[in-house]
């Protein structure tokens, strides 16, 4: 199966944000704001934890998990 996750895009972070089910792309956008993520561009996106200066994700479990 193929899913649509989101990445942040900041420099060596690891973070993806991976919906509980699969979705549109104006579903998953809204999914991931309401978790945090911020969009920075017209592709890009940036983890909670570096949208608010704490990261960046460096290994699994790291970052908030909703």
């Amino acid at each position: 199966m193929i899913r649509t996750v989101i990445t942040c895009d900041r420099n060596d972070c690891k973070a993806i944000f991976l919906p509980d089910v699969d979705s549109g792309a104006d579903v998953l956008e809204r999914a991931a704001r309401a978790a945090g993520w911020r969009r920075t561009s017209t592709y890009s996106h940036a983890c909670p934890a570096c949208a608010t200066g704490a990261g960046p994700v460096r290994q699994q479990g790291e970052g908030p998990a909703s």
